[in-house]
Parts: C-alpha cells; structure tokens; sequence
C-alpha cells in the first residue's frame, strides 16, 4: 500500500529545498510532500517553482524509479531549457525559474 500527501505551507523557520538546495526563506510559501511506500516512508520541501518544475517532469513519464531519478531528469530538463531557450515553452519551463535556479536568464 502507498499513499503521499502535499501541502503547501509557510516557513516558520528556514528550510533547504531539496530539488536545488537553495534556501527556503522564512515566511516563503513552499510544498511540504510525505511519501508513504511499501513500509518506507519520507518527506521533502520544495520551493514552489521546483515543485512545479518536478510536476511537468513527473506528468510526462509513466514512472520514476526513485525520487532523486525524478530530480535528475528534472534538472536535466532545465538545464537543457537554459541552454536552449527556444524549447522553453515545449518544456514547459519558464524564464523566470531559470533565473531562479540558475540566478540568469536562458540564453
């Protein structure tokens, strides 16, 4: 049996999102996410641009075999979009997360 839930909350107190590891900054809105599966169980915050960049990657495969497979697929994604601005919107990656992770704008 499996079960996840995500929540969207306000940092009391400062987290480290753990798609980019920056800072989640206190009074920031972030994705806190429980994960429960076949007797394991864990949970992760996410800034909500990283969370919207893993949902996008999540929704075009059937399954990922491990969390951090999804977090490197992901950033593999943005990476690319960062280096090929022209497939932003077929990736469905805005500028404006790319600034955000990688502090400039696609090229």
């Amino acid at each position: 049996m499996s079960f996840s839930t995500v929540t969207t909350r306000t940092a009391r107190k400062e987290h480290k999102c753990e798609f980019c590891g920056k800072p989640i900054a206190k009074g920031e809105s972030y994705q806190s996410v429980f994960i429960a599966n076949e007797g394991s169980a864990y949970s992760y915050k996410l800034h909500m641009f990283c969370d919207d960049i893993c949902n996008t990657e999540a929704r075009e495969a059937d399954e990922y075999s491990t969390l951090d497979f999804l977090f490197d697929c992901a950033r593999d994604r943005v990476t690319y979009v960062k280096d090929n601005a022209d497939m932003a919107d077929y990736y469905g990656v805005t500028e404006e997360q790319i600034s955000f992770l990688f502090g400039e704008v696609a090229a």
